[in-house]
Protein backbone atom coordinates (compact mmCIF):
# COMPACT_ATOMS: atom_id res chain seq x y z
CA UNK A 1 0.00 0.00 0.00
CA UNK A 2 2.81 2.35 1.04
CA UNK A 3 4.34 1.71 -2.85
CA UNK A 4 0.91 2.53 -4.24
CA UNK A 5 0.88 5.89 -2.26
CA UNK A 6 4.38 7.21 -3.67
CA UNK A 7 3.25 6.12 -7.20
CA UNK A 8 -0.14 7.65 -6.81
CA UNK A 9 2.00 10.94 -5.41
CA UNK A 10 4.98 11.02 -7.91
CA UNK A 11 2.17 11.24 -10.29
CA UNK A 12 0.52 13.76 -8.66
CA UNK A 13 3.22 16.20 -8.56
CA UNK A 14 4.56 14.99 -11.92
CA UNK A 15 1.05 16.60 -13.02
CA UNK A 16 1.86 19.45 -11.08
CA UNK A 17 5.16 19.86 -13.28
CA UNK A 18 3.49 19.18 -16.29
CA UNK A 19 0.90 21.98 -15.82
CA UNK A 20 2.99 25.11 -14.46
CA UNK A 21 5.67 23.59 -17.38
CA UNK A 22 2.57 24.29 -19.98
CA UNK A 23 1.99 27.43 -18.63
CA UNK A 24 -1.15 27.01 -17.26
CA UNK A 25 -2.07 30.12 -15.12
CA UNK A 26 -5.36 30.65 -12.82
CA UNK A 27 -6.58 32.08 -9.98
CA UNK A 28 -5.83 30.57 -6.51
CA UNK A 29 -8.23 28.05 -5.28
CA UNK A 30 -8.64 28.22 -1.09
CA UNK A 31 -10.77 25.81 0.62
CA UNK A 32 -11.95 26.30 3.99
CA UNK A 33 -10.48 24.17 6.68
CA UNK A 34 -13.41 22.16 7.91
CA UNK A 35 -14.76 20.80 4.06
CA UNK A 36 -11.17 19.52 3.21
CA UNK A 37 -10.13 18.71 6.69
CA UNK A 38 -12.47 17.26 8.26
CA UNK A 39 -11.60 13.77 9.55
CA UNK A 40 -8.45 14.03 7.70
CA UNK A 41 -6.16 12.38 10.67
CA UNK A 42 -3.31 12.25 9.16
CA UNK A 43 -2.63 15.75 9.16
CA UNK A 44 -2.09 15.76 12.49
CA UNK A 45 -1.49 18.70 15.01
CA UNK A 46 0.17 21.76 15.03
CA UNK A 47 1.37 23.35 18.23
CA UNK A 48 3.20 27.01 18.41
CA UNK A 49 4.10 30.24 20.24
CA UNK A 50 2.01 33.01 20.41
CA UNK A 51 2.58 36.21 22.95
CA UNK A 52 3.73 33.76 25.60
CA UNK A 53 1.00 31.17 25.03
CA UNK A 54 1.77 27.61 24.00
CA UNK A 55 -1.44 26.87 21.58
CA UNK A 56 -2.53 23.51 19.83
CA UNK A 57 -4.26 23.05 16.70
CA UNK A 58 -5.99 19.71 15.75
CA UNK A 59 -5.64 19.95 11.63
CA UNK A 60 -8.69 17.84 11.31
CA UNK A 61 -10.97 20.07 13.12
CA UNK A 62 -9.22 23.20 12.81
CA UNK A 63 -9.90 23.52 16.62
CA UNK A 64 -7.54 25.09 19.08
CA UNK A 65 -6.67 25.69 23.02
CA UNK A 66 -4.19 26.46 25.16
CA UNK A 67 -2.48 24.47 26.70
CA UNK A 68 0.02 27.03 28.51
CA UNK A 69 -1.31 30.29 29.37
CA UNK A 70 1.84 32.37 30.25
CA UNK A 71 5.30 32.62 30.13
CA UNK A 72 6.26 30.06 27.13
CA UNK A 73 9.28 31.14 24.62
CA UNK A 74 10.56 29.45 21.78
CA UNK A 75 11.49 27.26 20.74
CA UNK A 76 8.88 24.57 20.64
CA UNK A 77 9.29 20.83 19.39
CA UNK A 78 7.14 17.62 19.71
CA UNK A 79 8.32 14.33 21.36
CA UNK A 80 8.90 11.27 18.75
CA UNK A 81 5.51 10.16 20.12
CA UNK A 82 3.45 13.36 20.24
CA UNK A 83 2.63 12.45 23.65
CA UNK A 84 4.73 15.55 25.00
CA UNK A 85 5.54 19.34 23.71
CA UNK A 86 8.81 20.95 24.97
CA UNK A 87 9.54 24.96 25.02
CA UNK A 88 11.90 27.48 26.41
CA UNK A 89 14.31 26.25 28.66
CA UNK A 90 13.47 23.22 28.80
CA UNK A 91 9.81 23.06 30.14
CA UNK A 92 7.51 19.94 29.10
CA UNK A 93 3.99 19.58 28.96
CA UNK A 94 1.64 16.72 27.96
CA UNK A 95 -0.15 17.29 25.01
CA UNK A 96 -3.30 16.12 26.64
CA UNK A 97 -2.78 18.81 28.97
CA UNK A 98 -1.80 19.68 32.77
CA UNK A 99 1.03 21.48 34.77
CA UNK A 100 4.58 22.05 32.77
CA UNK A 101 7.12 20.44 34.11
CA UNK A 102 10.65 20.56 34.25
CA UNK A 103 12.11 17.32 34.48
CA UNK A 104 15.60 18.03 33.70
CA UNK A 105 15.53 21.67 35.78
CA UNK A 106 16.38 24.65 33.80
CA UNK A 107 18.91 24.12 31.10
CA UNK A 108 21.20 25.98 28.98
CA UNK A 109 20.08 28.58 25.95
CA UNK A 110 21.33 27.09 22.67
CA UNK A 111 22.81 28.63 19.71
CA UNK A 112 21.53 29.97 16.44
CA UNK A 113 18.23 30.99 15.78
CA UNK A 114 15.87 29.00 17.56
CA UNK A 115 18.32 25.56 18.65
CA UNK A 116 17.54 24.78 22.04
CA UNK A 117 19.88 23.44 24.02
CA UNK A 118 17.88 20.28 24.75
CA UNK A 119 16.89 17.39 21.89
CA UNK A 120 14.18 14.88 22.03
CA UNK A 121 15.40 11.19 21.42
CA UNK A 122 14.81 9.78 18.16
CA UNK A 123 11.62 7.76 19.75
CA UNK A 124 9.29 7.75 22.78
CA UNK A 125 9.89 10.93 24.71
CA UNK A 126 13.64 11.02 26.37
CA UNK A 127 15.11 14.03 26.57
CA UNK A 128 18.59 15.15 26.58
CA UNK A 129 20.04 18.59 27.73
CA UNK A 130 23.01 20.84 28.37
CA UNK A 131 22.44 22.69 32.09
CA UNK A 132 23.67 26.00 32.58
CA UNK A 133 26.44 25.01 34.13
CA UNK A 134 28.14 23.05 30.79
CA UNK A 135 27.16 19.42 31.97
CA UNK A 136 24.56 16.84 30.38
CA UNK A 137 21.75 15.74 31.41
CA UNK A 138 18.96 12.80 30.42
CA UNK A 139 15.34 11.93 31.79
CA UNK A 140 11.94 12.51 30.72
CA UNK A 141 8.50 13.26 31.98
CA UNK A 142 7.83 9.61 33.29
CA UNK A 143 12.00 9.02 33.87
CA UNK A 144 14.69 9.19 36.31
CA UNK A 145 17.19 12.08 35.58
CA UNK A 146 20.70 10.86 34.85
CA UNK A 147 23.99 12.77 34.63
CA UNK A 148 26.09 12.21 31.99
CA UNK A 149 28.71 14.90 32.10
CA UNK A 150 28.99 16.73 35.04
CA UNK A 151 28.73 20.79 35.67
CA UNK A 152 31.94 22.62 34.49
CA UNK A 153 32.59 19.91 31.30
CA UNK A 154 32.12 22.50 28.64
CA UNK A 155 29.11 21.12 27.14
CA UNK A 156 27.73 23.40 24.26
CA UNK A 157 25.16 21.78 21.97
CA UNK A 158 24.15 18.06 21.78
CA UNK A 159 22.13 16.04 19.09
CA UNK A 160 20.85 12.10 19.38
CA UNK A 161 21.70 9.35 16.69
CA UNK A 162 19.29 8.09 14.66
CA UNK A 163 18.73 4.67 16.52
CA UNK A 164 18.93 6.52 19.77
CA UNK A 165 21.76 4.64 21.53
CA UNK A 166 24.61 7.75 21.55
CA UNK A 167 24.61 11.28 22.42
CA UNK A 168 26.93 13.41 20.34
CA UNK A 169 28.20 16.37 22.68
CA UNK A 170 30.11 19.65 21.50
CA UNK A 171 32.51 21.34 24.20
CA UNK A 172 34.79 24.39 24.44
CA UNK A 173 35.90 26.15 27.61
CA UNK A 174 36.91 29.21 25.56
CA UNK A 175 38.87 31.58 27.76
CA UNK A 176 38.11 29.09 31.33
CA UNK A 177 41.08 27.15 30.32
CA UNK A 178 44.64 27.82 27.92
CA UNK A 179 44.21 27.56 24.28
CA UNK A 180 43.30 25.44 22.38
CA UNK A 181 39.77 25.94 24.97
CA UNK A 182 38.80 22.27 24.25
CA UNK A 183 36.78 22.60 21.38
CA UNK A 184 35.92 19.06 20.65
CA UNK A 185 32.86 17.22 20.21
CA UNK A 186 32.29 13.43 21.75
CA UNK A 187 30.52 10.67 21.44
CA UNK A 188 28.74 9.19 24.10
CA UNK A 189 27.14 5.55 24.57
CA UNK A 190 24.41 5.59 26.74
CA UNK A 191 24.22 1.78 26.97
CA UNK A 192 28.13 1.03 28.08
CA UNK A 193 29.00 4.91 29.13
CA UNK A 194 31.85 5.40 27.35
CA UNK A 195 32.75 8.52 25.94
CA UNK A 196 34.65 8.81 22.23
CA UNK A 197 36.29 12.09 21.25
CA UNK A 198 35.54 12.21 17.52
CA UNK A 199 36.89 15.96 16.77
CA UNK A 200 39.27 18.00 18.00
CA UNK A 201 40.04 21.54 16.92
CA UNK A 202 43.58 21.85 15.67
CA UNK A 203 45.53 25.03 17.65
CA UNK A 204 45.73 28.05 17.53
CA UNK A 205 42.40 28.23 15.61
CA UNK A 206 39.37 29.51 17.30
CA UNK A 207 36.01 27.99 15.95
CA UNK A 208 33.77 26.63 18.65
CA UNK A 209 31.97 23.41 16.80
CA UNK A 210 27.68 23.78 17.02
CA UNK A 211 26.48 20.61 16.74
CA UNK A 212 22.99 20.44 13.54
CA UNK A 213 22.80 16.17 13.82
CA UNK A 214 23.34 13.28 12.30
CA UNK A 215 22.38 11.89 9.09
CA UNK A 216 19.87 9.26 8.47
CA UNK A 217 21.87 6.64 8.60
CA UNK A 218 23.83 7.98 11.56
CA UNK A 219 27.12 7.57 10.07
CA UNK A 220 27.91 11.74 9.51
CA UNK A 221 27.55 14.33 11.69
CA UNK A 222 27.03 17.66 10.55
CA UNK A 223 28.40 20.95 12.46
CA UNK A 224 28.73 24.59 12.31
CA UNK A 225 32.23 26.44 13.40
CA UNK A 226 32.20 29.43 15.18
CA UNK A 227 34.61 31.66 13.68
CA UNK A 228 36.57 33.11 16.23
CA UNK A 229 33.77 32.60 18.63
CA UNK A 230 31.80 36.06 17.29
CA UNK A 231 28.22 36.63 17.00
CA UNK A 232 29.06 39.12 14.50
CA UNK A 233 31.12 37.40 11.79
CA UNK A 234 28.51 34.24 12.58
CA UNK A 235 25.39 36.27 11.85
CA UNK A 236 27.29 36.84 8.47
CA UNK A 237 28.12 33.19 7.93
CA UNK A 238 30.62 30.38 9.43
CA UNK A 239 31.93 27.09 7.96
CA UNK A 240 29.90 24.10 7.69
CA UNK A 241 31.71 20.56 8.28
CA UNK A 242 30.48 16.78 8.21
CA UNK A 243 32.68 14.60 10.24
CA UNK A 244 32.66 10.63 9.69
CA UNK A 245 31.54 8.92 12.78
CA UNK A 246 34.15 5.99 12.36
CA UNK A 247 36.98 8.77 11.98
CA UNK A 248 35.87 12.22 12.71
CA UNK A 249 37.92 13.57 9.84
CA UNK A 250 36.43 16.90 8.96
CA UNK A 251 34.63 16.95 5.27
CA UNK A 252 34.22 21.04 4.60
CA UNK A 253 30.56 21.27 3.01
CA UNK A 254 29.98 24.57 2.57
CA UNK A 255 31.79 28.67 3.92
CA UNK A 256 29.46 31.28 4.95
CA UNK A 257 26.68 29.49 5.66
CA UNK A 258 23.52 30.76 7.83
CA UNK A 259 23.28 28.99 11.60
CA UNK A 260 19.77 28.87 10.77
CA UNK A 261 18.13 25.07 11.68
CA UNK A 262 15.39 25.46 8.45
CA UNK A 263 18.71 26.21 6.41
CA UNK A 264 19.73 22.85 6.44
CA UNK A 265 17.55 19.31 5.44
CA UNK A 266 18.52 15.51 5.61
CA UNK A 267 16.81 13.72 2.55
CA UNK A 268 16.78 10.41 0.99
CA UNK A 269 20.02 8.48 0.42
CA UNK A 270 22.01 10.46 3.29
CA UNK A 271 21.93 13.53 1.10
CA UNK A 272 22.06 16.77 2.70
CA UNK A 273 19.90 20.12 1.13
CA UNK A 274 20.77 23.60 2.34
CA UNK A 275 21.27 27.43 1.56
CA UNK A 276 24.07 28.17 -0.06
CA UNK A 277 24.35 32.51 0.98
CA UNK A 278 25.59 34.67 -1.51
CA UNK A 279 24.44 37.80 0.58
CA UNK A 280 26.15 38.38 4.31
CA UNK A 281 23.54 37.91 6.93
CA UNK A 282 21.10 39.04 4.49
CA UNK A 283 19.02 36.00 2.60
CA UNK A 284 17.22 37.73 -0.21
CA UNK A 285 20.08 38.18 -2.21
CA UNK A 286 20.41 35.47 -4.67
CA UNK A 287 20.70 32.55 -2.33
CA UNK A 288 20.42 28.83 -3.59
CA UNK A 289 19.61 25.26 -2.60
CA UNK A 290 22.61 23.38 -2.34
CA UNK A 291 22.86 19.38 -2.75
CA UNK A 292 26.17 17.60 -0.65
CA UNK A 293 26.71 13.52 -1.37
CA UNK A 294 26.39 11.06 -0.87
CA UNK A 295 28.62 10.07 1.63
CA UNK A 296 31.76 9.74 1.67
CA UNK A 297 32.81 11.44 -1.06
CA UNK A 298 30.55 14.20 0.01
CA UNK A 299 31.01 15.97 -3.84
CA UNK A 300 28.72 19.24 -3.74
CA UNK A 301 26.14 19.37 -6.11
CA UNK A 302 24.51 22.82 -7.38
CA UNK A 303 21.58 21.63 -9.37
CA UNK A 304 20.60 23.70 -12.24
CA UNK A 305 17.37 24.60 -11.85
CA UNK A 306 14.90 24.21 -14.28
CA UNK A 307 13.13 26.98 -16.77
CA UNK A 308 10.75 28.33 -14.29
CA UNK A 309 13.55 28.92 -11.50
CA UNK A 310 14.98 32.26 -12.44
CA UNK A 311 17.95 33.83 -11.50
CA UNK A 312 16.10 36.90 -9.72
CA UNK A 313 15.11 34.44 -7.30
CA UNK A 314 16.37 33.75 -3.91
CA UNK A 315 15.88 29.99 -2.18
CA UNK A 316 15.62 29.45 1.39
CA UNK A 317 14.13 26.78 4.13
CA UNK A 318 14.84 23.48 2.05
CA UNK A 319 12.72 20.63 3.44
CA UNK A 320 13.36 16.85 2.00
CA UNK A 321 10.17 15.06 1.41
CA UNK A 322 9.71 12.05 3.52
CA UNK A 323 10.32 8.06 1.63
CA UNK A 324 11.40 7.93 -1.40
CA UNK A 325 9.62 11.08 -3.63
CA UNK A 326 13.65 12.97 -3.77
CA UNK A 327 11.87 16.07 -3.50
CA UNK A 328 12.47 19.26 -1.71
CA UNK A 329 10.35 21.83 -0.74
CA UNK A 330 11.84 25.43 -0.14
CA UNK A 331 10.84 29.04 -0.42
CA UNK A 332 11.71 31.38 -3.32
CA UNK A 333 11.65 34.79 -3.55
CA UNK A 334 12.78 38.41 -5.29
CA UNK A 335 15.96 39.17 -5.40
CA UNK A 336 16.10 42.53 -3.57
CA UNK A 337 17.76 44.22 -0.82
CA UNK A 338 15.97 43.31 2.07
CA UNK A 339 16.10 47.09 4.48
CA UNK A 340 13.59 47.36 5.54
CA UNK A 341 12.65 43.99 6.29
CA UNK A 342 9.77 42.73 4.59
CA UNK A 343 9.84 42.90 0.98
CA UNK A 344 10.50 39.08 0.84
CA UNK A 345 7.31 37.81 -1.25
CA UNK A 346 8.05 34.37 -1.01
CA UNK A 347 6.01 31.44 -3.27
CA UNK A 348 6.21 27.71 -1.57
CA UNK A 349 8.57 25.53 -4.53
CA UNK A 350 9.23 22.03 -5.11
CA UNK A 351 12.85 21.21 -6.01
CA UNK A 352 14.33 17.74 -7.80
CA UNK A 353 17.66 16.83 -6.36
CA UNK A 354 19.00 17.11 -9.80
CA UNK A 355 17.40 20.29 -11.09
CA UNK A 356 15.59 21.03 -14.60
CA UNK A 357 12.43 20.54 -12.48
CA UNK A 358 11.93 23.04 -10.11
CA UNK A 359 8.53 24.60 -10.26
CA UNK A 360 6.44 27.20 -7.47
CA UNK A 361 3.44 24.73 -6.40
CA UNK A 362 1.15 27.45 -5.81
CA UNK A 363 0.55 30.96 -7.41
CA UNK A 364 2.49 34.15 -5.54
CA UNK A 365 0.60 35.21 -2.32
CA UNK A 366 -0.60 38.26 -2.27
CA UNK A 367 1.21 42.03 -2.50
CA UNK A 368 2.48 42.37 1.16
CA UNK A 369 2.89 38.71 1.99
CA UNK A 370 5.34 36.17 2.09
CA UNK A 371 5.02 32.42 2.38
CA UNK A 372 7.53 30.93 4.65
CA UNK A 373 9.00 27.28 6.41
CA UNK A 374 7.12 24.36 4.00
CA UNK A 375 7.00 21.41 6.34
CA UNK A 376 6.06 18.28 4.96
CA UNK A 377 3.45 15.41 6.51
CA UNK A 378 4.82 12.19 7.73
CA UNK A 379 3.25 10.83 4.45
CA UNK A 380 4.44 13.37 2.18
CA UNK A 381 0.45 14.35 1.42
CA UNK A 382 0.50 17.62 2.57
CA UNK A 383 3.05 20.71 2.88
CA UNK A 384 2.25 23.32 5.56
CA UNK A 385 3.20 26.81 5.34
CA UNK A 386 2.78 30.20 7.21
CA UNK A 387 1.81 32.93 4.95
CA UNK A 388 3.17 35.95 6.68
CA UNK A 389 2.18 39.35 6.83
CA UNK A 390 4.99 41.97 7.17
CA UNK A 391 4.80 44.28 10.70
CA UNK A 392 8.47 45.65 9.54
CA UNK A 393 10.62 44.10 12.62
CA UNK A 394 8.18 40.67 11.87
CA UNK A 395 5.16 39.42 11.03
CA UNK A 396 2.37 37.83 11.83
CA UNK A 397 0.95 34.43 10.55
CA UNK A 398 -1.74 32.34 9.18
CA UNK A 399 -1.27 28.65 8.57
CA UNK A 400 -2.34 27.19 5.29
CA UNK A 401 -1.50 23.69 3.53
CA UNK A 402 -0.56 22.79 -0.29
CA UNK A 403 -2.75 19.15 -0.82
CA UNK A 404 -0.28 17.52 -3.10
CA UNK A 405 -2.71 14.83 -4.09
CA UNK A 406 -5.13 16.91 -5.62
CA UNK A 407 -4.21 20.12 -8.05
CA UNK A 408 -5.93 23.02 -9.80
CA UNK A 409 -4.38 25.09 -12.44
CA UNK A 410 -1.09 23.48 -12.35
CA UNK A 411 -0.90 24.10 -9.44
CA UNK A 412 -1.87 22.37 -5.79
CA UNK A 413 -4.70 22.85 -4.21
CA UNK A 414 -4.36 25.64 -0.98
CA UNK A 415 -6.35 24.70 1.95
CA UNK A 416 -6.93 27.40 4.32
CA UNK A 417 -6.13 29.69 6.38
CA UNK A 418 -6.56 27.43 9.20
CA UNK A 419 -5.15 28.87 12.57
CA UNK A 420 -3.77 32.62 13.09
CA UNK A 421 0.25 31.72 14.14
CA UNK A 422 0.77 34.92 15.96
CA UNK A 423 3.99 36.50 15.44
CA UNK A 424 7.26 36.37 14.84
CA UNK A 425 11.10 38.22 14.35
CA UNK A 426 12.38 38.73 10.93
CA UNK A 427 16.36 39.17 11.21
CA UNK A 428 17.66 40.25 7.24
CA UNK A 429 14.82 38.24 5.45
CA UNK A 430 14.79 35.32 7.53
CA UNK A 431 11.28 35.03 9.74
CA UNK A 432 11.93 32.87 13.11
CA UNK A 433 8.88 30.43 12.69
CA UNK A 434 10.91 27.64 12.65
CA UNK A 435 11.54 28.29 16.24
CA UNK A 436 7.84 29.03 17.50
CA UNK A 437 5.92 26.49 15.11
CA UNK A 438 6.24 22.75 15.59
CA UNK A 439 3.89 20.05 13.48
CA UNK A 440 3.35 16.40 14.23
CA UNK A 441 2.16 14.25 11.73
CA UNK A 442 1.74 10.37 11.99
Amino acid sequence: MRVLRVVALVAAISALAAGVAAGVAGARRTDSCPSVLAGRTDVGRLAFVDRGQLRLVDLATCRSRTLVARDVEPPVRWSADGRYLAYGAGSVVSAGGGAPTRPLGRLAAGWGSGSPGWVWSPTGHRLAGVTVGGGVLVGGPDAATKRLLPGGWGATSIAWSPNGRTLAVSRSLYLKVPPPYDQEIWLLDLRSGTKTLLFRLAKPELAPPWLSGFSPDGRWLLAWEDSQNSASLAADGVPLIALPVKDGKAVAVGKGTLIYGDFVSWCTGNVLAYVLNRGGREVTLGDRINFAGPPPQWPVVTPSPGPGARADLSFVSPACSPGDLFMVAAAAGPVTQDEPFGHEHRTIWLLSYTGGNWHPLEPAPPKGSSDELPLWSSDGQWIAFIRTTSTGSGGVGRLYLLDLGAHFNGHARVVGPIANVGGAGNYYGHYNWAAQIAWYSR
